[in-house]
């Protein structure tokens, strides 16, 4: 048996068509439009392992510049016929967020993955 652990807008298709059977899905909580298919966490309690986007400007971007971008980025992720074309592939969209709600997110995510990597022994190579 192969096994392959992949986001679910590159493989939907071939799950769609038959080639693939989606066993479970990584994040914490069932997905929209995949809602048949159970999460890790229903047989392992707590885990939850999402992959993420995120837009960036370079440092020193001015800050009316950035919040411009994120209230656009917003504007289309909150929309009801682009969140549904998504929903069709697989990802969550809650809208943009703040731009220090990223910092914030990327931090924790940073801080989570430095612990776990430690925990398991992974080295730099």
């Amino acid at each position: 048996m192969s096994v392959l652990v992949a986001d679910v807008a590159s493989t939907a298709q071939f799950v769609k068509q038959g080639r693939l059977r989606m066993l479970a899905v990584t994040s914490g909580q069932r997905i929209e439009g995949w809602k048949q298919v159970e999460t890790v966490a229903e047989t392992l309690p707590g885990f939850d392992m999402v992959g993420w986007m995120a837009l960036v400007a370079p440092a020193g971007t001015p800050p009316s510049i950035v919040n411009r971008m994120n209230a656009e980025l917003d504007k289309a992720l909150r929309d009801k016929e682009a969140a549904d074309k998504i929903h069709n592939v697989g990802p969550v969209t809650d809208g943009a967020g703040t731009p220090a709600q990223l910092g914030e997110f990327l931090a924790a995510e940073h801080r989570q993955w430095a612990q776990i990597t430690k925990e398991i022994g992974v080295l730099p190579e």
